[in-house]
């Protein structure tokens, strides 16, 4: 009766610790998407879903982006009043970013900033904590058309400046899928 005992806890732990242990699946991506937006950051990424959020870690696990992807299906289609569509996102955004900031008691290195990029609206943001010894940096990004709308929110340690400069251009370069 024991070893009957045995053998199925053993069938069912061994699986686990063998999962637990294998080392994770990586993906190499020439970009990463988030609806019909893509953004031309590549590289070889773990990929798993957070919530509502995807989440793509580099591999060496310096840099974690968070990407969502969000549809106001109440809202006209694209290029119908999407400038007052896209003023509203603005404002809420940026009161959301700026309060996150605050509360979490951040350093602000590159405030609020609106972009328009062939009928995009690009909003970023970058942030830095005090984390221990250590500074963590925000930087926040969020593409809209309109009625549709992506975010990508990149987290590390070290400078935020530095992430910007590397990561905004790439943002900029932002493509919408097969024309909308």
């Amino acid at each position: 009766m024991i070893s009957r005992r045995l053998a199925f806890i053993a069938l069912l732990v061994v699986p686990c610790v063998v999962w637990s242990q294998s080392p994770r699946m990586t993906q190499s991506l020439a970009s990463i998407g988030a609806g019909p937006f893509e953004f031309p950051i590549a590289g070889a990424f773990s990929v798993n879903r957070e919530g509502g959020a995807t989440v793509f870690r580099t591999v060496d696990e310096k840099r974690r982006y968070t990407v969502g992807y969000f549809r106001n299906i109440t809202s006209l289609p694209p290029g119908s009043a999407s400038a007052e569509q896209i003023a509203k996102l603005e404002t809420i955004v940026r009161a959301n970013w700026e309060r996150f900031a605050k509360q979490e008691k951040g350093h602000v290195v590159r405030a609020f900033k609106r972009a328009d990029v062939n009928g995009v609206a690009i909003f970023s943001m970058a942030t830095e904590f005090l984390v221990g010894t250590q500074t963590q940096y925000y930087v926040q990004f969020s593409a809209s058309d309109g009625p549709r709308s992506a975010t990508i929110f990149a987290e590390g340690f070290g400078s935020a400046v530095t992430a910007l400069q590397e990561l905004e251009p790439l943002i900029l370069s932002v493509k919408i899928a097969n024309g909308g």
